[in-house]
C-alpha cells in the first residue's frame, strides 16, 4: 500500500494532495478511489510529462478549460440525431457532415414524420469534398436510418424529463441508444458532469492510466466505469465533461498506430 490513501474521494486539497510540481500536477503517488463501501480501484498517479498517466490527463485537461458548450444541436431532437450519427466506427468529421445534410433537408422541422427509407435516401448519398478525390460515404446506413426515424417519432410523441440523469434513462427507451450514447446526449445538452461517455478511447486511456479495473466489462459495468471516471476527475480538480473531451480529442489525434503503441490494452 502506498503512502497516500484518498478514501474520501474529495478534491485534492492542500492537506491531502501530493506535493504539486512546477506544472501544477502531482508527484508520483499511490491513489485509492472508493466507489462504494466494498468496491475500490488503486493506481499510481504518475508524472504529468509521461503520456498516458493519470497525472498526464489531468494536466492536459486544464488546457481545455475554455470549453463552455458541447452542444451541436439547437434542440434535444437535433442533439439525439447528431449523437446517433456518431459513435464507434464513424469518424466525427463524417458524422458532422451528414448531420448538416439532414438539417439542410429540414428533417427536424418537417411536419410529416419521416420513414426510415426517407432517412436512408438522404444519408445513403455519397458526399464529394473539394480536397478529396473519392467521395465519402456514411457507414451503417440501414441500421442508422431505422434508429433515426424511430427516435424522431419517439421524441415527437413523448415529453422528455428535465433532470439530466432521468433524461439519460428515458433516452435509452429509444432503439439504438444505450448508456454511452445517452450519456453523450446529456453531456452535450446540459454540460453535465454527472455522466461520462465511456467510449473506446476513454476505456483504453483509463485501463492504461489505471483508474479503470481490467476485470470490468462493457457494457455490463458501464456505471462502474463512469463512477471511477467521475471520482478520478474530482481528485484531479477538473470537470469530468472537460476531462472526457480532452481524452477523446487527444486519443483520436494520436492515430491508430500511436494508440496501439502507447495504449496496448
Amino acid at each position: 500500500m502506498g503512502h497516500l490513501d484518498l478514501i474520501q474521494n474529495e478534491p485534492l486539497s492542500k492537506t491531502n494532495r501530493p506535493r504539486p510540481n512546477t506544472k501544477g500536477c502531482y508527484n508520483n503517488e499511490h491513489v485509492i478511489i472508493w466507489l462504494s463501501d466494498t468496491e475500490h480501484i488503486e493506481f499510481n498517479w504518475g508524472e504529468y510529462f509521461v503520456i498516458g498517466t493519470a497525472a498526464y490527463w489531468i494536466n492536459q485537461a486544464t488546457q481545455y478549460n475554455s470549453i463552455n458548450t458541447f452542444s451541436f444541436g439547437e434542440s434535444l431532437a437535433e442533439e439525439v440525431i447528431f449523437c446517433l450519427l456518431g459513435g464507434h466506427g464513424i469518424p466525427a468529421e463524417i458524422g458532422n457532415i451528414y448531420f448538416k445534410i439532414l438539417k439542410e433537408h429540414n428533417v427536424f422541422s418537417s411536419k410529416h414524420p419521416l420513414k426510415a427509407d426517407d432517412i436512408k435516401a438522404i444519408i445513403g448519398q455519397p458526399v464529394y469534398l473539394d480536397n478529396k478525390v473519392k467521395p465519402i460515404r456514411y457507414r451503417f446506413v440501414n441500421q442508422k436510418s431505422k434508429s433515426i426515424a424511430l427516435a424522431l417519432e419517439f421524441l415527437r410523441n413523448n415529453i422528455p424529463p428535465t433532470n439530466p440523469l432521468e433524461l439519460r434513462e428515458w433516452l435509452q427507451k429509444m432503439s439504438g441508444i444505450g448508456p454511452k450514447t445517452a450519456s453523450w446526449i446529456v453531456r452535450n445538452q446540459y454540460c453535465s458532469n454527472d455522466v461520462a461517455i465511456i467510449d473506446i478511447h476513454i476505456h483504453k486511456a483509463g485501463l492504461t492510466a489505471g483508474f479503470f479495473d481490467r476485470k470490468w466489462k462493457l457494457p455490463k459495468d458501464y456505471y462502474l466505469f463512469e463512477k471511477a471516471f467521475i471520482e478520478y476527475s474530482k481528485l484531479g480538480g477538473v470537470k469530468s465533461s472537460i476531462l472526457d473531451m480532452c481524452i477523446w480529442d487527444q486519443m483520436r489525434r494520436f492515430g491508430t498506430s500511436a494508440r496501439n503503441l502507447l495504449f496496448d490494452v
